[in-house]
């Protein structure tokens, strides 16, 4: 019969190392329990211990794990006390760490006593043979891993009572259900490279970074991804701070802060140099971090500052807030760019007046304001950007394409045609590039719906099928064209309608007769398309559409002309 043996602070640390595991969400406690039990079964077996299966079973293990967590978390346990040796472990976990390294690493001594010289064959076999890791949980893998070894150690064989899976799971890296072994030399050699780059400067690396800077060195030595480099300096330096795509030298060190720090020798830097100074930073993360923080300002092209670099003359900075604060209260909102920041701009020569007055903004106004675009308003409150734009053509006796792109551009930050699209609800366009107030200019209604229906009947027909004005009505100070016929249709005609997939300069879109209730331009495209009798492919339907003037390209929206013709077909018309 086995004697009962104690435990030691080996297997302690080694219990205490699994219940944090488990608290930091790594492992599952069934799996923590699992991984113990074989492991203190192994250290046992090869220190040449005779055990039974009580010993250290996962029965006992999940107890003791308890009585662990009870110390760690201050909790009471009824039936049972953690002995004084986990105690002391606890105590040396809250106040003395890097004790508890040292014994972590002692452990990993520990399991090789009395059987080193079969546990480094072992190993190096595996690191020579399985360079591709060897399949978790396979028996029959491990039962040719031991032939194999038999064969190339003059038949000698693996005792059976050696549990190879648990004995390899300690030292090997896991990743996609296989155990790759590094060897010793390999990891020296990684902690010599990550310590020469920590004495250069480096705090933050992000892991593929790091692997592509030494990807000869990590695939020489079966480092064949990013993730198992990740796994393995989690495994050989444990201090670091790990995290999903990066680590940092110390709990403390942020990208932001470190990117922040550059600054205090240059006013304004771009994308590369903060590279080429933060080298295992991706790309990718330093424009994001440099877009997305407020307290970087963009200059230019890829060219960034910081607020506290910029220059804000306090008399300009006071009149203009008394300007803002004064349209807003009036208006709902003021516009920065009609601001003006020239003595500003005058004191940063190197920078841009968009930096400027993005610095007035952030310094002066981002308390209280919300912005879009350049458009100050209360914070809080909604902003209704038709309103504006519409607002912006009120009153105007003409304005042109480019200026309503510009205003909307101020806005919203870009121009998707909503301007336009505004000016058509209050004003009448009468060629590409320009709108006037709907004063300027008188139809006559009736004699025009006549001149329409010459061409249209009572049809759906493409606006561009209107070839000749021969017959339209004459109008003092303008002439005919496709672009006021539209507006004509939009706002004018009793008779005629007009839609489009979206508002545009290219004369498409389609007329139809205004007793037709159609919901949306899908069902105007869908008639057309049935009464075509053409077939109902994404090619057809497209190149029939696109020719005859409906859309101007090929979009998502045939698909739903497709669907809405067969409905109709199937509905008897």
């Amino acid at each position: 019969m086995a004697i009962r043996i104690p435990w030691n602070k080996f297997e302690a640390v080694v219990l205490l190392k699994a219940y944090l595991e488990v608290k930091q969400g790594n492992i599952s406690r069934r799996e923590a329990i699992s991984m113990v039990s074989k492991k203190l079964r192994q250290k046992a077996l090869l220190a040449g211990l005779e055990i039974d299966d009580i010993f250290r079973n996962e029965n006992g293990i999940s107890m003791q794990l308890s009585l662990m967590e009870s110390l760690l978390e201050q909790k009471k346990i009824r039936l049972h006390k953690a002995s004084k040796l986990f105690e002391e472990i606890v105590d040396l976990f809250q106040n003395n760490p890097s004790k508890i390294s040292e014994l972590l690493q002692e452990a990993e001594k520990y399991d090789i006593s009395g059987n080193e010289k079969l546990k480094d064959q072992i190993f190096q076999f595996l690191d020579v043979t399985y360079v591709n890791g060897i399949v978790k949980g396979s028996q029959i893998e491990w039962n040719r891993f031991r032939r194999r070894f038999k064969e190339l150690h003059e038949g000698k064989e693996i005792p059976k009572s050696i549990d190879l899976e648990s004995l390899v799971s300690e030292r090997a890296i896991e990743y996609n259900n296989r155990y790759y072994v590094i060897s010793d030399i390999a990891k020296e050699q990684l902690i010599k490279v990550v310590d020469d780059l920590i004495g250069s400067g480096q705090k933050i690396f992000y892991y593929e970074e790091l692997y592509e800077r030494y990807v000869d060195f990590f695939e020489e030595n079966h480092i064949f991804t990013a993730d198992v480099l990740r796994l393995l300096l989690k495994k050989i330096s444990p201090n670091f701070e790990y995290h999903k795509h990066y680590f940092v030298t110390e709990k403390k060190v942020r990208i932001e802060k470190e990117i922040r720090q550059l600054f205090s020798k240059s006013t304004c830097i771009t994308y590369e140099q903060v590279k080429e100074k933060m080298p295992y930073i991706s790309m990718k993360k330093i424009k994001q971090v440099l877009n997305s923080q407020e307290e970087f300002i963009w200059v230019r092209g890829n060219v960034y500052t910081t607020k506290d670099q910029i220059v804000l003359n306090e008399t300009e900075v006071s009149m203009v807030k008394k300007l803002i604060e004064t349209e807003v209260e009036e208006k709902g909102f003021s516009s920065m760019a009609n601001q003006n920041f020239e003595v500003s701009v005058s004191l940063n020569p190197q920078l841009s007046e968009y930096a400027v007055r993005e610095a007035f903004f952030q310094t002066y106004m981002s308390d209280c304001y919300d912005r879009r675009g350049n458009i100050l308003y209360f914070k809080g409150r909604s902003l209704n950007v038709n309103e504006l734009l519409r607002a912006f053509c009120s009153g105007k006796k003409e304005v042109t394409i480019a200026q309503l792109n510009k205003y909307e551009t101020e806005i919203t930050g870009c121009h998707h045609g909503r301007g336009i699209s505004a000016a058509y609800d209050t004003m009448v366009r009468v060629d590409k590039e320009k709108f006037v107030c709907t004063d300027a200019l008188a139809f006559d209604i009736a004699q025009t719906d006549w001149a329409l229906s010459l061409f249209a009947m009572d049809n759906v027909i493409p606006l561009k099928a209107v070839t000749s004005f021969t017959s339209f009505p004459y109008i003092k100070g303008y002439g005919w064209n496709l672009y006021l016929l539209e507006s004509f249709c939009r706002n004018y005609s009793k008779k005629y309608r007009f839609q489009s997939l979206f508002v545009n300069s290219k004369n498409v879109g389609a007329i139809y007769p205004a007793n037709r209730n159609y919901n949306e331009y899908t069902d105007v495209m869908a008639e057309v398309v049935m009464k075509a009798n053409i077939p109902l492919s994404f090619e057809d339907v497209g190149s029939f559409l696109c020719d005859n003037g409906y859309v101007a390209r090929r979009t998502v929206a045939i698909g739903d002309v497709i669907t809405r013709v067969q409905a109709m077909a199937n509905q008897g018309g």
